[in-house]
């Protein structure tokens, strides 16, 4: 009787637990035999909008591949998951010039040939031909009049002139999170179809892009071909990002910044990226990088910066990338990367003979560096030493590393006292 007694009060709690009416929601997406049928982002959306106006829960989408004409735009406490090989694709981009300005807070975009266009796609608003990062505006076309472009929501951050060049392109995340908590995707493959598409800015997209939203889960994903970076997420702290793969993109492949702190990255591959393999942006703190691999990217493998402070790598594989293994970029005081420790990495080939495997710049300080192999067998075009340490950088700590195939093991230009070699 106690022990029956027990149960029932354990049940009771349990539910007073879970909030009234409360239920998870599971809908299949797929071509055929699927609660919602189609191939495309848009019947993917409405399993997505309708599994959150429930309350939350998963939407799972069935093998094959997908076109995208817009973001699928998660959603808060939906997990997006893939059956089999999931292929989201991106559809084949068109760019145009305006032919009326577009002011501040505007949301009409005029163009020649509105027949072009298609109410639902997702298009890029941009100043001038070269991306302009936060002044870019990715917007959803939810009406065409004339040859208006009417937009969801009001351009911000800048006017779009013709004078000034400003264009109208359909790019877009595939997979996208704005204003989010508790999402997540999850075996998802987004293609990026980057032969056929114009560069969208990674502070406003990339193949998978997260913005404003917070403890949101990216899991055994891939991010590739895409023009831009592979996975970018802005002012979106405690992400997670896990078992993905992010290759072939022309800009960054993992890309965190604009105060996404307590991120974490673990077992990730990032491979033949345009830019660096892993960028960590402006204020990415408390956060933690381990057993990744981070190899054969068009710059420096991982590179930390502004108020990038408090971060941990452990245990990664960082090979063959064209700039630094791991850079500390060349910021003042207030702003360097602060108090970052690298233990038990593996660095082997980066740089050329010009550089380093670790290039610590600027006025960065508390740099701990302990236990790991940094080796290079390319004999000649090898860089002339393992670590170099800049002018301003201070309170540095080399411990317990095993190091080959340098002429020189460190390089300290640095006049500071409490540098450390051991």
């Amino acid at each position: 009787m106690g022990g029956r007694m027990m149960v029932l009060i354990i049940a009771a709690c349990i539910l007073l637990a879970v909030p009234s009416g409360a239920r998870a929601v599971s809908l299949t997406v797929g071509p055929r035999e699927a609660d919602i049928v189609g191939n495309d982002n848009f019947a993917i959306q409405s399993a997505i909008d309708k599994v959150a106006s429930e309350g939350g829960g998963e939407v799972v989408i069935k093998e094959g591949e997908y076109t995208c004409y817009n973001s699928v735009f998660l959603r808060d406490n939906v997990t997006l998951r893939g059956e089999g090989k999931v292929v989201l694709k991106k559809n084949d981009a068109i760019v145009r010039n305006l032919i009326s300005d577009c002011g501040f807070y505007y949301n009409r975009v005029k163009v020649a040939d509105p027949s072009e266009w298609q109410v639902g796609w997702g298009v890029t608003l941009q100043a001038a031909p070269e991306p302009r990062g936060f002044f870019d505006n990715v917007r959803t076309i939810v009406a065409i009049e004339g040859n208006d472009l009417v937009l969801d929501k009001p351009v911000d951050g800048s006017d779009y002139t013709v004078a000034g060049g400003a264009i109208v392109q359909n790019t877009f995340p595939l997979v996208a999170a704005y204003n989010c908590n508790n999402a997540a995707v999850v075996n998802i493959i987004c293609e990026g179809n980057k032969e056929h598409n114009p560069l969208l800015n990674g502070c406003r997209g990339g193949a998978i892009f997260f913005f404003m939203s917070e403890h949101c889960r990216i899991q055994d994903c891939v991010a590739r071909n895409f023009n831009g970076d592979g996975m970018s997420w802005q002012v979106s702290p405690y992400t997670t990002v896990t078992g993905c793969t992010s290759h072939g993109n022309t800009g960054l492949g993992l890309h965190p910044g604009s105060g996404s702190h307590h991120t974490v990255v673990e077992n990730c591959e990032v491979y033949d990226n345009g830019g660096v393999g892993l960028f960590l942006c402006w204020r990415v703190a408390h956060s933690r990088f381990v057993e990744n691999n981070i190899h054969d990217n068009g710059s420096h493998g991982i590179s930390i910066g502004h108020k990038d402070t408090d971060n941990l790598f452990r245990g990664n594989l960082i090979a063959g990338n064209a700039g630094y293994g791991i850079y500390l970029r060349d910021e003042p005081d207030y702003n360097a990367g602060h108090r970052c420790t690298f233990e038990e990495n593996r660095l082997l080939n980066n740089s050329d003979a010009q550089g380093a495997a670790i290039w610590i710049d600027g006025f960065t300080k508390g740099t701990r560096i302990y236990n790991n192999e940094i080796s290079d067998e390319r004999g000649d075009k090898a860089p002339a030493c393992a670590v170099y340490i800049g002018a301003n950088a201070s309170d540095v700590v080399i411990r317990g590393n095993r190091i080959s195939g340098f002429g020189t093991v460190v390089k300290n230009d640095s006049p500071a006292a409490d540098i450390h070699v051991e």
